[in-house]
């Protein structure tokens, strides 16, 4: 999304940007000065369905669901989204790299991605399925060769992440987040856009590799909490990467070298600090369903330990190449009718010639993406503008769209 221009429009540069190419015919009539409005509708993709069918403008964005019917689950076009492409055309310098609002994302995606994370459903766009041409073209024209089917299949049970799969969802809710995104600062909904990117791919590739949709949900969180960046006394940030190091230092009496340790420290710890302050700050509400066993400990204290857990196992992925525990990998374990165990069961757990106690097994991915979406709508309801947020009359600290 071009995020300066995002109180008017989402769509980005032309021909020479990220346009798609029904937009082609009339960027040559924009440089010529006509005021040209191109409309053009989008499939969107997911295994959801959506009720409350088609809802209100969002600024120059429509969303139609097409109801697909909830108790035949499968991968469809349950959402057409109907774009109206009021930017003009601007050529792009070519002198220097400027790369800083790049997302690698079709402006059609770029809103099946904010959709996605305000509902917590799989939504991807498979491109243009009917252009307007002009005004008094009121039928439009349905076009093929921008439009690409989801390459997803649709989940087999047991699954990783327990009822998304035809989970129906109260469409409505998605206006109002689409008004908050563009309450924004640029900076910050840049970082959202980017972490929510993160979140909606982790929920696609959950089911074929849980092991990229833990790196993708963690890098979510990561992301916004660099635009946070609210850690900045190197004591405290040291305390937040290890409690027991900063109070065996404060035990010692040694001022000095407390400092002195901190300090060199700051560069090692300050990246988990930042993902540790951010799960603080924006602290995720529990599911509003629980199991009666297996639950996580939400206290704050237990659950950021237990993220912080998860952020250690995803450095050791990327950086040493061991693999996310199996038991962490795995679809959850659940009767019919019950609601799937938050964490691993049992005091211990075995995968080929490999154990893991209870303990290093902090919880499920399904879990994990429950509190990632949930620290990411808290802080993007509480970066939006001071209007936006009076709209919000929530109070119980669950999500809206629960």
């Amino acid at each position: 999304m071009d995020i300066d221009a995002q109180q008017t429009s989402g769509i980005e540069d032309g021909p020479a940007g990220a346009a798609a190419p029904w937009a082609w015919d009339n960027w040559r009539r924009r440089d010529a000065g006509e005021p040209v409005v191109t409309t053009a509708e989008f499939a969107l993709y997911s295994d959801a369905s959506f009720a409350g069918g088609p809802v209100g403008d969002s600024g120059p964005y429509r969303f139609i669901s097409t109801l697909p019917a909830p108790f035949r689950p499968r991968m469809r076009a349950g959402v057409v989204l109907r774009v109206d492409d009021h930017v003009p055309r601007r050529t792009p310098k070519m002198d220097a790299t400027d790369a800083e609002g790049w997302l690698a994302l079709r402006p059609d995606d770029e809103i099946a991605v904010l959709g996605s994370l305000a509902l917590g459903v799989r939504l991807r766009s498979g491109g243009a399925v009917r252009v307007f041409e002009d005004d008094s073209d009121l039928r439009g024209r349905p076009v093929e060769y921008d439009h690409e089917p989801c390459p997803f299949r649709l989940p087999e049970p047991p699954e990783v992440l327990p009822g998304l799969a035809g989970r129906v969802v109260p469409f409505e809710g998605v206006a109002e987040w689409m008004g908050r995104f563009r309450d924004l600062a640029p900076g910050h909904a840049l970082a959202l856009m980017r972490a929510a990117r993160h979140y909606r791919d982790a929920l696609w590739w959950a089911e074929e590799d849980p092991e990229i949709a833990w790196l993708w949900l963690v890098s979510a969180l990561e992301t916004v909490a660099v635009e946070e960046q609210a850690i900045t006394d190197p004591v405290e940030t040291l305390g937040l990467w290890n409690e027991k190091v900063r109070k065996a230092l404060v035990a010692a009496g040694d001022e000095d070298l407390l400092c002195v340790v901190a300090k060199a420290a700051g560069p090692l710890v300050r990246s988990t600090a930042r993902y540790r302050s951010l799960i603080e700050r924006y602290f995720p509400a529990p599911p509003s369903r629980r199991p009666e066993t297996d639950r996580v400990l939400w206290e704050r204290e237990n659950l950021i330990a237990a993220a912080t857990q998860v952020y250690g196992y995803r450095s050791k992925k990327l950086h040493v190449g061991l693999p996310f525990p199996s038991p962490m990998c795995a679809a959850p374990f659940t009767f019919t009718g019950q609601t799937p165990p938050e964490r691993p069961p049992g005091l211990a757990s075995a995968a080929g010639s490999s154990t893991w106690s209870a303990a290093d097994l902090p919880m499920h991915l399904h879990t994990y993406a429950h509190i990632t979406r949930e620290v990411l709508m808290n802080w993007w309801r509480a970066h939006a503008t001071s209007t936006t947020r009076a709209a919000d009359t929530k109070s119980n600290g669950q999500s809206s769209l629960e």
